[in-house]
């Protein structure tokens, strides 16, 4: 299931009778998120428009970064019970073709920051007959 239907799955806190929130990633071929709560426990649906890389529950609230580098906070509709998204800071200005992955995460003094995975394929001719995987440089900036 984990390899077809979703992509991750973020805890508000560590999970303790009645008291409990959960955001579900959907695999990005969805394009959605679910998101579960103590107090409603049916998983509820969240559209997203550009797809959700990487979440992390901070600050009492569940933030995303999307596909497109946006990076979204989102909030529960008392009325309603439904799940929105505001963005919280400007898109991030980085285009690489080498860029893989995007991770929120937070610093030890409490600082929200996004890493960001670059890998590419380095050719070495004295390594020719090995495998792929050792010709590829992988880096990461914050």
């Amino acid at each position: 299931m984990r390899q077809i239907f979703y992509h991750k799955v973020v805890l508000s806190a560590s999970p303790r009778p009645g008291i409990y929130a959960a955001m579900l990633i959907m695999d990005r071929s969805i394009g959605a998120l679910a998101f579960a709560m103590a107090e409603d426990p049916a998983w509820r649906m969240a559209p997203s428009h550009n797809g959700i890389e990487d979440a992390i529950h901070h600050d009492g609230r569940f933030l995303s970064i999307t596909y497109t580098v946006h990076v979204e906070a989102w909030q529960r509709n008392i009325e309603t019970g439904e799940f929105t998204s505001d963005a919280v800071a400007p898109r991030l200005a980085y285009e690489d073709q080498q860029l893989h992955l995007k991770y929120l995460v937070v610093s030890m003094d409490g600082r929200l920051m996004v890493v960001l995975k670059h890998s590419r394929d380095e050719e070495n001719p004295s390594r020719r007959y090995r495998s792929n995987f050792e010709n590829t440089r992988v880096f990461f900036k914050v």
